[in-house]
């Protein structure tokens, strides 16, 4: 397991998450907000068959969830 510090700037998190690459991230739900909102906007800004690919996996993974 890894304990580190992130260097104070909120707005630098995600750079600081991936030079520390923790194993367990306790954090606030808002945090986890903007970060599920940042994944989303790259899925929306991905075409072509990026994009296809990953509208399929979500699809499937949505499909799996609700039947089991």
């Amino acid at each position: 397991m890894k304990v580190g510090f992130f260097g104070g700037n909120v707005l630098k998190l995600t750079e600081d998450m991936h030079i520390l690459k923790p194993t367990f991230f306790p954090s606030v739900p808002r945090l986890f907000n903007r970060i599920y909102g940042k994944i989303q906007d790259k899925f929306k800004d991905a075409a072509g068959v990026k994009g296809m690919l990953i509208n399929q996996a979500l699809s499937s993974k949505q499909y799996y969830y609700k039947n089991g």
